[in-house]
């Protein structure tokens, strides 16, 4: 998976294999099996999550890097939630992403954090080696 040409600076820079290496749903940690288990792929505008191979999420997206935090809008296309949308936000660094993202059709997180009962799902992938 490389740099796509006619991708905007901030799609090229999400593209590519990420494993995750921290995450929380609800205010509650993620299970470190599951965490070590996760892989994110994305491709120009489609990503998808894996959990020992096995598909997770799979979703188009759109980003807007005018907004602070930046923000994520997400169709999701195949797994829990086909059809619905997903709204989040994300801060990228040189080889990690951090993603918060509410519950399937509710309200985009202001910060990145979860609480119980929020729905809300926090996660931090670190990019893989090509």
């Amino acid at each position: 998976m490389g740099i796509h040409r006619g991708l905007n600076n901030a799609l090229k820079r999400l593209q590519g294999r990420w494993s995750m290496v921290s995450g929380s749903r609800d205010g509650r940690p993620l299970p470190d099996a599951l965490i070590q288990r996760s892989e994110r792929v994305t491709e120009e505008n489609e990503t998808l999550v894996r959990i020992d191979g096995q598909l997770l999420h799979c979703a188009s997206f759109t980003v807007d890097t005018n907004l602070e935090p930046h923000t994520i809008d997400c169709q999701i296309t195949a797994g829990p939630g086909k059809g619905q949308a997903q709204y989040g936000i994300y801060l990228l660094t040189d080889d990690t992403v951090r993603f918060c993202f509410g519950s399937p059709g509710a309200a985009r997180p202001t910060r990145f954090a979860t609480a119980r009962g929020d729905g809300a799902t926090l996660s931090e992938w670190r990019r893989m080696p090509s």
